[in-house]
């Protein structure tokens, strides 16, 4: 049981072992790939216009995330929300997080380097989990902020 409250507060190189972006590669990827065909705009509920302003404003601002870019343009909250989506979605990918357990346990459980085989989710899973079974583990005062 964890008695403390903890809050662990996650960047986007928490993810990068399980193949996404770090916020510095993220911004490249919204300004620079082919996310989304804004013929589908509409039915997403934005605006194409709106969504080519907020990528040509995002190219020019010079910052190097697109969350800090965000912080100071709040007219492109939502379309920005969206983008991040748009090119997260297809690089989320469910083997990541639970393939092949049994290769990285041949890899340095500490590492979370994606070349030895590290995974420091399933690392802090098994420390929550030591002795227990999965429904006595009471995370009440875990809360996790990505």
């Amino acid at each position: 049981m964890i008695k403390a409250r903890i809050v662990l507060v996650l960047g986007a190189g928490a993810s990068v072992s399980y193949g996404l972006p770090t916020g510095y590669e993220l911004n490249d990827i919204i300004r620079a790939e082919h996310i989304v065909d804004e013929r589908d705009l509409p039915v997403l509920r934005a605006d194409p216009h709106e969504f080519r302003k907020f990528r040509e404003t995002l190219d020019q601002a010079g910052r190097t995330s697109v969350d800090a870019f965000l912080e100071g343009q709040p007219e492109f909250v939502d379309i920005g929300k969206l983008a991040i989506a748009l090119a997260l979605l297809p690089r989320e990918r469910m083997h990541a997080l639970f393939g092949d357990w049994a290769q990285r346990r041949l890899g340095h459980m500490g590492d979370t380097s994606k070349e030895k085989g590290g995974h420091w989710y399933e690392l802090m899973f098994n420390m929550l989990m030591a002795g227990r079974k999965f429904e006595d583990i009471d995370v009440a005062n875990l809360s996790v902020v990505t």
